[in-house]
Order: structure tokens, then sequence, then C-alpha cells
């Protein structure tokens, strides 16, 4: 795996925990300005990657990277 997809794949199990954490603290102060700052980096990350709109191949490749990964959380 190149240092690109890598990148990408670690933007986005940062916006992942992110989601999560202000989906379970939706009034904490940062909420906002943290998800949209990950949501950013994630997408062009994924851009760059040729991830972003492959989502078939995004969501088996985070799966590989990080065991813990799941979309449906």
């Amino acid at each position: 795996m190149d240092d690109t997809t890598k990148a990408a794949l670690q933007a986005f199990y940062r916006l992942w925990k992110v989601t999560q954490a202000a989906a379970g603290d939706p009034h904490h102060p940062a909420a906002e300005e943290s998800l949209s700052n990950a949501a950013h980096d994630a997408n062009t990350k994924l851009r760059a990657a040729g991830l972003l709109g492959d989502e078939q191949r995004l969501v088996r490749l985070m799966r590989d990277a990080f065991p813990d990964y799941d979309p449906t959380v």
C-alpha cells in the first residue's frame, strides 16, 4: 500500500472516530470544528488516493488496516 493510500485511510479513520465522539457528546464546544477539520482532511486525502466515491474499496481497505472499523457503528 502506498503512502498516499495509508494517509487517506488514517484520515478517514480519524473522521470515523471524531464522528463517534461528536455523536456521544454533540454539545461539546469543539465538536463542530473537529468534525469539519476531520471531514476536510479525509476528503482531500481520499481524493488524492483515488478512493473518493469508491465506497466498497474504501470499506475493504479500512477493515484490513483497522480491525475495529465498523461502518455500521
